[in-house]
């Protein structure tokens, strides 16, 4: 069974409070609805009540009622009301462009050879390692690793080129 919501009673601030204040203790939501349904009637509030020019106490009751029926928090409320500023509210979309690859497939692999030649030392102390291999000894296939930060030193040795072939 759909149910609908209908606050086309609710037209001035004032209204607005009054539905807070005696819908404390009341759960009204629509976090259940799909994304669309809460999108539309977010974007529909705010022009209902010409969200953007109200003063700035109107605005934190429009919030509230806002926060109350779509069960939102207040940052996420916020980043909404700006974007229906820029135009429709509707979903985005996330899509990675081809992240860069710093660290190839043979950098890994000297990091498990280095890895392999020291038992596997702590990060920081691994860091070291490479550092020195390409500042102090000088070779040169260390260059791009040797630069390698502590906490992706984890990352690499979670990836599965390393693990393909490291005997845990």
């Amino acid at each position: 069974m759909k149910v609908t919501m209908d606050d086309s009673r609710l037209v001035d601030i004032t209204q607005l409070k009054d539905f807070l204040k005696g819908s404390q203790g009341v759960a009204v939501s629509l976090e259940s609805t799909p994304l669309k349904e809460r999108y539309s009637f977010i974007e529909k509030t705010l022009k209902q009540f010409n969200y953007h020019n109200l003063r700035k106490k109107d605005k934190r009751v429009v919030v509230n009622y806002l926060r109350k029926i779509t069960g939102y928090k207040h940052a996420q409320l916020f980043r909404l009301i700006k974007r229906v500023g820029y135009g429709q509210l509707t979903r985005v979309f996330y899509h990675r462009v081809h992240p860069v690859k710093i660290y190839t497939s043979s950098d890994i692999k000297r990091l498990e050879e280095t890895d392999e030649l020291h038992l596997r030392l702590s990060e920081d102390a691994t860091k070291e390692v490479l550092r020195r291999e390409y500042e102090v000894f000088n070779h040169q296939e260390y260059q791009k690793i040797s630069a390698v930060s502590h906490a992706h030193i984890t990352n690499l040795r979670h990836c599965p080129i390393y693990k393909s072939s490291w005997i845990c």
